[in-house]
């Protein structure tokens, strides 16, 4: 079955490509990963619709052109859930937590440049890319760079769409990367916005990691139990 038209990327790409790797879904639910500079190794996501297995594993290629397969994990489907559920509720008050107020008065004293990140919409991820031969979106990096020095003014943030933006101190003597921000309306109507310095972030972001690689070991399926799945 062709389900190309459920993507929800521009011209129904069915995934992207990058500098390094790409990555891509196809029809039958599998999303493959690959490496471009790792000699044709290339990792698959299976949704496990049959087995009811979660299983991510990996392809390899050696110098006489022999394929190898190593699964790298396996978790029960009906776990998932769960171990999102679980992370989540580590995870989601932190994040908010790196993000304060933002105060518009204090971007016009500061002269700080806003730029709006161009894939915050899949709008604004179309207007910057293109579907190569693969079906695989592939950023333009002219209509990147244009957009990430069309600066907007702190009065436009209040009528954009819900996204992500730059704060950015752009001086004589060089530019520098104060935050990401954020614009959010919620239920009733009210527009929030919220920054955090990057820093903060990848700091963050590190974190996470290790509760999301902790609180993962709990829900994978052993090693020693890999083959009562392999087959199905």
């Amino acid at each position: 079955m062709n389900q190309d038209r459920n993507y929800a990327l521009p011209y129904g790409a069915r995934g992207m490509d990058f500098e390094n790797f790409s990555w891509e879904i196809r029809p039958d639910g599998k999303v493959h990963f690959f490496a471009k500079e790792d000699g044709g190794a290339h990792w698959t996501l299976h949704p496990g619709s049959r087995s009811g297995v979660l299983d991510f594993h990996e392809t390899s290629v050696d110098e006489n052109g022999t394929r190898s397969h190593k699964t790298l994990f396996m978790m029960n489907v009906e776990d998932v859930e769960s171990l999102l559920n679980e992370v989540g509720l580590v995870l989601a008050p932190g994040l908010l937590q790196q993000f304060r107020p933002l105060n518009l008065r204090w971007v016009r004293r500061r002269r700080i440049t806003i730029v709006r990140d161009p894939s915050s919409t899949p709008a604004e991820v179309a207007a910057v890319t293109y579907e190569n031969r693969r079906k695989r979106l592939q950023f333009d990096p002219q209509k990147i760079q244009q957009a990430l020095e069309d600066a907007i003014s702190p009065d436009d943030l209040l009528v954009m769409a819900d996204g992500s933006f730059r704060l950015m101190a752009i001086r004589r003597w060089g530019t520098r990367w104060l935050g990401v921000g954020l614009k959010a309306t919620d239920r009733s109507g009210v527009t929030h916005l919220l920054w955090a310095r990057p820093e903060e972030l990848v700091e963050f972001g590190e974190r996470a990691q290790e509760v999301i690689r902790e609180t993962a070991m709990k829900y994978l399926i052993p090693a020693e139990n890999y083959s009562k799945y392999l087959s199905l």
